[in-house]
């Protein structure tokens, strides 16, 4: 029918956001009028004073022919006119049943919808704002009654729809009226309105003080660590013109924990809002208000109170998860399809949001755990669960235990499933040592034979299984299988006998040992201690060092079972001949200040003994150190402390020094055809000053001279002295030039004196030629100084000493010369194998070049250029050569005084020794059983706390209580167009 697709086209409009077609023929007259008007009034019929609010609004209506009958929209209803009178097709949706009242109004317009046909559009701006204008007359008069007219062309019709609608007949607070073209409603006490407070709650203020976290959080109390007061502050104000006293009131609602503020003064000139605290001792709470709890609580006066209730939580402080299911420490599974679940609830009763771990661990398989951290608001429930698959297990019944943060808070039982072909030996536990040579816990004797036992658990489904079980002890070849019959689940003990005499174990020492199966063994090896019966003191690893002290080192290590001391004697011995002055041995009795030496068993650690060098004469010695199980023998050398390097010798003292020319060979041709010796001083420099200058045996300064040429056993070249406090120690050799230039020639000026070289019964080189020298060197310098206390020309000196002695083959110079080696072989200093000198401590060899430099960096550029001369053509002459001169020296102690030397010991320490049985894989394990453990965790999520809230404000002069929960209103704003 036409009328119902207009009504339901008006419906649709009023939730759509689509213009809704009006199927109507293009015959009917359709028009929008501005018939129709609501007006809405609240006030109180018992009251001509009371204040009442009025709200109107436009109705209109869309009338259209059809038929020759007039159909009309207005007000949500539909009405038919015809013969002057109006019926309702339609129904509005306006009734009263006697306790609710519902008032839907639909209003119309006219106006653009888009398209070319009648439509009908909501204007969502306009649909709400006579209901929104009608509420807000409710507020500002509450008032008890309503009255709604309705102005309509169709009155009559809208009358006799209200009057049967709201039934006037049937209630008498229901009065239905016409007047004119109007209809009249009135319903009285539609609404209860209660009288307005004197004193009303103004605002919650929330929980404040120390004892809380946040908002409205409080940290629980406990006898241990008492919080301060709950407290909780609120505004109130009065709403009369006098004074007024009330109790303020505050409660946790449900828990019986209370507070009252008694007998409040309100003065009349008071309008401003006062604050008062309400405070709860925490003995008033703390048994009843638990941690991880919300609880809701009221504040209220007389006749008032907070129109939505605040809430608080209750925590420990920090972050503390708790169990909450099972309630007992019984954790129970479920297992489906081969898969066990264990699951476990927590809550977060702390007053933090945060992370604590939650670890599942197998107690039969330790390294199988699985740790889960669920993150929990305050007061938040989670639940953690957790997936082992049976088929991962052994059969056989396993021990699993919880803990949250590391406290048990339950346990369990899971049943492992795994095949019958699965299974195996587990080494369960390690029995220890034992036997008659076991002296106690873990510690063996030498001198007899021992045993090892273990516990080994069969996992085996099935009976009469056997298997071999191996003993070994790390460090030593020692293997010893031992057979083992077990039934399925059965555990058994096997022992190992072991013969030290079959095996190279040592005394003294920590032997780790392990018992396997073929599926693994100890889950930590165990260790025992061997050794000697009662104390056993050995001795290693004798060593001296001399310095400004003879310090004698060794190890003292106690291989014995048991711990204890034992004195040390030391022997010293001389091993060269004596001074013949000494009447007797000063070294036969030593003065050993020490006491004896303790060592725990197994204990091994160094001591020193400290000789004072100033009664050791220079020589080799001997030290002999006993214990009294063994003995050591440690050798030293005391010299005079000469420390040298490649260009001089270190500091020296107390010491008888020879300083000594073996050679001299720089020569060459002259200008009055003789063979020209270089004329050269040498020097004995000490702390940089020069003690000697060596003379030949002419008495001049020139050492380089035809009587001693390659022959230097005038005492002139040999110098004799003692230093007494420290001294640097080292040799200036200068050469100086032999001949000058005049303006018109070339004039000698070392070659007043010749020497025939026939003459010379040492030597043996060309004689055509004599000798020209001079007996004191001439005034010009042509090479050096070569010295080591100034740092100057250090490429052309090297030392030789007993601890740096080879001597490489070197050039010779020209015919009449000598070559370094052979001059030290004149003198009986090079060693039988050719390639070394043969010096003993304190004696060393000085090699001078002072003809040839080099533009190489390096302290051995010019020595390796002699070296590298030599090898590659060694019949030919050249320079560098280091045959230039060649200087002895030799240093002895001085000033000792030979005596018995006191000696200081230093007894030293090690670590103690510590062993231990091993610690066995859990029963039921076939070596090293691997399962996977799913976790997870979720929370509940937690409601939101916070202060209450008051719909009243400071100042004001009261709301009175309106109940309007039984009236309904609304209204649509529907355009046509």
């Amino acid at each position: 029918m036409q009328v119902n697709q207009i009504d339901h086209a008006f419906a649709t409009a009023s939730i759509s956001d689509e213009p809704q077609p009006l199927d109507v023929p293009s015959t009917a007259d359709l028009t929008v009028s501005d018939d129709g008007s609501i007006e809405v009034e609240w006030f109180n019929a018992d009251d001509s004073e009371a204040d009442s609010c009025t709200v109107s609004g436009e109705l209109r209506s869309l009338e259209y022919e059809l038929e020759d009958r007039t159909f009309v929209h207005q007000g949500g209803g539909i009405w038919e006119r015809s013969n002057g009178e109006a019926t309702v097709v339609s129904e509005p949706q306006i009734g009263y049943d006697g306790e609710s009242l519902q008032l839907h109004i639909m209003q119309l317009d006219e106006g653009d919808v888009g398209g070319s046909e009648f439509a009908a559009k909501a204007d969502y701006s306009k649909s709400t704002q006579l209901t929104a204008d009608i509420k807000s007359a409710a507020t500002d008069c509450a008032e008890p009654d309503i009255a709604f007219r309705i102005e309509s062309e169709y009155h009559q019709a809208w009358y006799t729809y209200l009057e049967s609608a709201l039934g006037a007949a049937e209630h008498d607070e229901v009065t239905v009226e016409q007047r004119n073209d109007t209809v009249e409603v009135t319903i009285e006490g539609v609404r209860n309105v209660s009288e307005a407070p004197e004193v009303i709650v103004t605002a919650d203020y929330g929980l404040q003080g120390d004892a809380v976290v946040g908002t409205n959080r409080v940290i629980h109390p406990d006898e241990f660590n008492p919080t301060p007061h709950l407290e909780i502050t609120a505004g109130f104000a009065k709403t009369v013109d006098e004074d007024i006293e009330q109790d303020l009131h505050f409660m946790v609602v449900g828990e019986g924990v209370s507070e009252t503020i008694r007998n409040v003064q309100f003065n009349g000139d008071q309008d401003d809002e006062i604050r008062r605290p309400f405070r709860i001792a925490p003995g008033e709470y703390r048994h009843t208000l638990e941690p991880g709890q919300t609880y809701e609580y009221d504040i209220s006066t007389a006749d008032d109170s907070l129109s939505d209730r605040g809430s608080f939580y209750v925590g420990n402080e920090g972050i503390d998860f708790v169990k909450t299911a099972p309630e007992n420490d019984d954790i129970t599974t479920t297992t489906d399809d081969g898969n066990v679940t264990i699951s476990l609830d927590v809550r977060n009763i702390g007053v933090e949001s945060g992370s604590q771990d939650v670890t599942l661990t197998l107690d039969d398989f330790p390294h199988v755990t699985n740790t889960q951290s669920p993150h929990l608001e305050y007061g938040e429930d989670g639940t953690v669960e957790w997936t082992i698959n049976q088929s991962a297990l052994p059969v056989g019944e396993y021990d699993f235990t919880i803990d949250v943060d590391g406290e048990d808070v339950g346990t369990g039982t899971i049943r492992g499933e795994a095949s019958s072909g699965e299974g195996g030996f587990v080494v369960v536990e390690d029995e220890g040592v034992d036997g008659e040579y076991v002296d106690r816990d873990q510690i063996v004797r030498s001198d007899g034979e021992f045993t090892v036992r273990a516990g080994i658990a069969s996992t085996y489904p099935t009976d009469g299984v056997t298997e071999d079980v191996t003993l070994t002890i790390h460090g030593v070849d020692v293997e010893i299988p031992e057979p083992i019959t077990l039934d399925g689940g059965e555990r058994g003990t096997i022992a190992f006998d072991v013969d030290p005499d079959e095996y190279d174990l040592e005394p003294g020492t920590v032997y780790d040992y392990d018992v396997t199966t073929d599926d693994g063994g100890l889950s930590e090896t165990g260790s025992f201690y061997f050794g000697h019966p009662d104390t056993h003191f050995a001795l290693s690893n004798g060593n001296a060092t001399v310095g400004d002290e003879v310090t004698i080192r060794a190890d003292v290590h106690n291989t014995g079972i048991d711990d204890g001391s034992q004195s040390i004697d030391l022997d010293l011995e001389y091993q060269g001949e004596l001074p013949g002055d000494l009447e007797e041995d000063p070294y036969a009795d030593l003065d050993v200040d020490a006491s004896d030496v303790d060592r725990s068993f197994g204990e091994n650690g160094t001591i020193e003994f400290e000789l004072n060098q100033s009664a050791l004469i220079d020589g080799e010695y001997k030290m002999t150190i006993r214990s009294g199980d063994d003995s050591v023998m440690v050798p030293f050398t005391v010299t005079a402390g000469v420390d040298p390097n490649r260009v001089g010798l270190g500091e020296i003292e107390d010491a008888e020094v020879t300083v000594e020319v073996l050679g001299s060979q720089v020569s060459g041709d002259g200008l009055t055809g003789d063979h020209q010796l270089a004329p050269m001083t040498l020097e004995i420099i000490a702390n940089g000053e020069s003690i000697h200058a060596f003379e030949n045996p002419a008495s001049g300064n020139n050492i380089n001279v035809g009587p001693t040429w390659q022959n230097k056993n005038d005492d002139s070249y040999r110098h004799e002295f003692t230093v007494g406090e420290e001294t640097d120690l080292t040799l200036r050799n200068t050469r100086y030039a032999s001949s000058r230039w005049n303006w018109w020639r070339q004039s000698p000026t070392c070659a007043d004196q010749i020497t025939d070289p026939s003459t010379l019964p040492h030597y043996t080189g060309p004689s055509q030629r004599d000798l020209a020298w001079c007996t004191n060197v001439p005034g010009t310098t042509a090479f050096g100084p070569i010295d080591a206390s100034q740092g100057e020309n250090l490429q052309n000196v090297r030392v030789r000493s007993a601890e740096d002695n080879s001597i490489p083959a070197l050039p010779a110079g020209t015919a009449q010369q000598l070559s370094a080696t052979e001059v030290l072989e004149r003198q009986g200093l090079i060693a039988e194998s050719g390639d070394e000198l043969d010096l003993g401590p304190g004696e060393f060899v000085f090699l001078f070049e002072n003809t040839e430099s080099t533009n190489e960096d390096g302290i051995d550029a010019l020595w390796n250029e002699a070296i590298g001369a030599y090898e590659e053509n060694p019949s030919q002459t050249h320079d560098p050569n280091f045959n230039d001169l060649i200087v002895y020296v030799r240093v002895e102690r001085a000033g000792v005084d030979p005596g018995t030397p006191s000696i200081r010991i230093v007894p030293g320490g090690g670590e103690s020794t510590e062993v231990s049985s091993g610690d066995g894989t859990a029963a039921g394990e076939p070596g090293d059983v691997s399962v996977d453990v799913d976790g997870s965790s979720s929370g509940s999520g937690i409601d939101s706390i916070g202060p209450g809230t008051s719909s009243n404000e400071s100042g004001n002069d009261g709301v009175a209580s309106i109940d309007e929960s039984d009236i309904d209103l609304s209204s649509d704003y529907i355009v046509v167009g």
